[in-house]
Order: C-alpha cells, then sequence, then structure tokens
C-alpha cells in the first residue's frame, strides 16, 4: 500500500551545561488533524558516547477508542 502522511515540525535544543541538552519538539499532524511533540535530554559522556531520553507524544491514533498518549524514547550513540 501507499500511505502519505505531511507534518510540520518545529524543534529546539538547549545546552545547559558542557555534555547536557535538553531537546523540545512540537507540530502539527496535517493528515490526521492532531498536535505531536516530544521532550527529551541527552548527555554526552566522554567526547564520542552519548544517553538520551524521553517522551513522544504522536497524536497516533490506533483504534477508535485506543490512543497512545505518550511513548517512551531511549537511545544510546557512539560517534567514532
Amino acid at each position: 500500500e501507499s500511505v502519505t502522511q505531511r507534518c510540520l515540525v518545529f524543534g529546539a535544543d538547549f545546552d545547559l551545561f558542557d555534555h547536557f541538552k535538553l531537546m523540545f519538539e512540537l507540530g502539527r499532524d496535517f493528515t490526521s488533524g492532531r498536535a505531536r511533540g516530544g521532550a527529551g535530554a541527552r548527555l554526552g559522556i566522554g567526547g564520542s558516547f552519548a544517553i538520551q531520553a524521553g517522551v513522544l507524544w504522536p497524536g497516533a491514533e490506533l483504534d477508535e477508542d485506543i490512543d497512545i498518549p505518550v511513548l517512551p524514547h531511549f537511545s544510546m550513540f557512539w560517534r567514532f
């Protein structure tokens, strides 16, 4: 099947300390007519490793009776 989805999302991040960053996202999903957003924090360890955790609010609807309020998010990065 073919799926088309149109979204407009704005994001911002703030460096609070040398290796600590806060990230925010807010947008609109025009296909489903719902808002979406997210927030997270990233902690850099050393020069090449980082851990990121946060929540995403996709505004997605699974079924008529089931909504997903937020999705937890956890990532680890290693740059080389």
